[in-house]
């Protein structure tokens, strides 16, 4: 349907006016009576009347068309039927649908899951915390052997003892394998005598510095069960560790110093695995060490000094890493050292002739490194 042109609607509307008045006037008559037709004063006021109602009706019917054809609809095809709910004016954007906040409200978010992550795990996690996971309660325990009598003692004595051994800063939350080897002894609120206290941190400290959870065999780590029982540890009748042997079992991390501190270790057999870092410089701390063996793993720099000074030191396997520097002359106070491999590194200089006075020295590999010059005489003597 086509709207029609303006000016046949507004003729249109004038002839609508004019029967609107026409029956005005009728109605107006039968109210008024007869008028006399010679009457012309009453005729003049007549007409005036009717004209200024005929004017009022123009006005009105004409701000009507003029809003009606300023006004735009949604569409310019008009609806055969009214809208269930009419607006009193058409809306500048119609919607046809919900919005988009409902859209968004149906379905759950995209960071919610249905099911749970993962089974959860029973180790401790990489970041530390310098008390332990579960409160201790003040009233109830006790460690006699410690002799404090509560919790709060008990958690000062075993920081001071395990300080000794890992130094002041040990816990000051920048080093997570020494705090989660704390925690793991607070958490099972182990309580012993120092000298037991301090293995079975080192031996924790073990398990979180060369990466524990990666392991390819952990049997009983960090179990209630004795350090003794731990699959790898070795102990004498007393108890006491004297070897740790974890060769080719997928370790990583570090060697941390601390296992020099077990008293009687006699044995560390690491082979096969890939522990890097440097050794460490306390390493002559383990003055009762027989087999030091670390071959094929990534160790790097150069061998610390103190190692010279282990005189008990019967097997030194340090193959296949990365190790750099020179071959000291120190070798020659390993006076029991019986096997030597130092072949696949990265070490430069010459073969020193104090090697020469090792008397028990049976196999010696130095090939596949940066050395010159040649063998000393005085070794080849010696075979």
């Amino acid at each position: 349907m086509k709207f029609p042109s303006s000016s046949v609607l507004k003729l249109s509307l004038c002839v609508i006016a004019i029967e609107r008045n026409n029956a005005n006037d009728r109605q107006l008559k039968n109210k008024l009576g007869p008028i006399e037709k010679n009457n012309t004063n009453d005729n003049e006021e007549w007409f005036s009347y009717e004209n200024e109602q005929f004017q009022l009706q123009q006005i009105s019917l004409s701000l009507s068309l003029t809003t009606t054809s300023q006004t735009k609809g949604p569409t310019r095809i008009l609806t055969e039927d009214p809208t269930q709910f009419p607006t009193e004016g058409p809306t500048q954007f119609p919607t046809e649908g919900p919005t988009l906040v409902s859209i968004l409200t149906e379905s759950p978010t995209r960071f919610f899951s249905e099911q749970p992550t993962g089974t959860p795990e029973n180790l401790p996690t990489k970041t530390p915390t310098l008390v332990p996971s579960r409160s201790l309660s003040p009233s109830t325990f006790a460690c006699t052997e410690l002799q404090t009598q509560d919790s709060t003692e008990y958690v000062e004595k075993v920081k001071d003892i395990y300080e000794t051994v890992s130094g002041d800063t040990a816990f000051n939350g920048n080093d997570a394998d020494r705090s989660d080897a704390l925690n793991f002894i607070l958490d099972k609120q182990f309580c012993a005598d120092p000298a037991r206290m301090i293995q079975r941190y080192i031996s924790a400290l073990f398990y979180f510095a060369t990466e524990g959870e990666n392991w390819q065999d952990s049997i009983a780590w960090l179990s209630g069960e004795h350090e003794c029982e731990w699959d790898g540890i070795t102990c004498g009748d007393d108890l006491i560790i004297t070897e740790i042997n974890r060769d080719e079992n997928t370790l990583a991390g570090t060697l941390p110093f601390e296992v020099c501190d077990l008293p009687l270790l006699r044995v560390v057999d690491l082979d096969g695995n890939e522990i890097g870092g440097t050794l460490p410089i306390e390493l002559g701390n383990c003055q009762n060490l027989e087999t030091f063996d670390m071959d094929t793993n990534e160790l790097s720099g150069p061998l610390p000094d103190g190692l010279f000074s282990i005189s008990k030191l019967r097997a030194l396997d340090l193959d296949t890493n990365q190790l750099t520097g020179t071959i000291s002359s120190d070798f020659g106070n390993l006076v029991n050292l019986e096997f030597l491999a130092l072949d696949t590194n990265k070490f430069e200089g010459t073969i020193p002739a104090s090697i020469s006075a090792l008397q028990s020295l049976k196999n010696a590999y130095f090939d596949g490194n940066d050395l010159t010059g040649s063998m000393p005489d005085l070794i080849c003597q010696n075979r």
